[in-house]
């Protein structure tokens, strides 16, 4: 991905320009604004400064804790992010806040950027790992909130697609499916289940991905927009939503890219 970005950075600039028939590209802050001021990941910090840049969405990750407890955490332990080598699932959530007492609940993260900003929600792992119950429990502190218009669920596990959608009732079009090196499977899976739509890295998403999906009125996601050049590039190709990690600057990338335009 580094080198990607080297690269795209470095291209000549493209003259394209977005076809006007498509919807608005949508920048979502990838874990918040974690980049800047030293806010740490998937914290309240994070997200209150990805809000005040004014992206249009947020992404954050989430886990259980031993006792059911739905938190928002990227990693399986506490090792990167606080330097404490404790696996969240060994633990309760008492102990998790006096280990890492920054590290949210999905029901306060829900409560408070819920209809201010769309979000989108990772659920971390496989469906292995998930119990019925803790999968209706998210579903359960997604209720005050609308379905695609509120927010989406991702999975890199398109079975976890499926326990959602035919076993707890979420609708398929608030479900985006996430491919790494299995790009085509995934895109025909998410075609095959009428999924909302699908990400992946924006060196993966080619043309023919995004006409197949378009065509069917399903979104396609890429990550991860480090420079003006790469959001220019996914901009012109029609893409509709960038995830970046540069979302303190990538707001003011996107107004000059569209002013540039007119």
């Amino acid at each position: 991905m580094t080198a990607a970005d080297w690269v795209v950075a470095r291209l000549p600039e493209t003259t394209q320009k977005r076809p006007t028939a498509l919807n608005p590209l949508q920048v979502i802050a990838h874990r918040g604004a974690w980049k800047e001021r030293g806010c740490r990941e998937n914290t309240f910090s994070a997200f209150d400064r990805a809000r005040e840049s004014g992206v249009w969405g947020l992404e954050f990750d989430v886990r259980f804790t031993k006792d059911d407890v739905a938190i928002v955490h990227h990693d399986k332990s506490l090792l990167r992010t606080h330097g404490r080598p404790v696996l969240i699932s060994n633990i309760t959530h008492n102990t998790l806040q006096h280990e890492a007492p920054d590290v949210p609940t999905l029901e306060d993260v829900l409560r408070e950027y819920g209809k201010s900003m769309h979000l989108m929600i990772e659920i971390k792992g496989t469906h292995a790992e998930y119990s019925g119950a803790r999968l209706k429990r998210i579903a359960e502190l997604l209720k005050p909130l609308e379905a695609e218009k509120d927010f989406h669920l991702m999975s890199f596990d398109s079975a976890m697609l499926g326990v959602l959608s035919d076993h707890v009732g979420l609708s398929r079009k608030c479900l985006v499916s996430i491919a790494t090196s299995d790009i085509v499977q995934i895109s025909d899976l998410t075609l095959s289940q009428g999924y909302k739509g699908f990400t992946c890295h924006y060196a993966a998403m080619t043309s023919s991905l995004l006409h197949r999906h378009h065509l069917v009125r399903q979104s396609c996601g890429v990550g991860f927009a480090a420079s003006k050049a790469s959001l220019r590039r996914e901009w012109a190709r029609g893409v509709d939503w960038v995830f970046t990690n540069d979302s303190h600057l990538a707001m003011d990338w996107l107004s000059e890219i569209e002013s540039s335009s007119r």
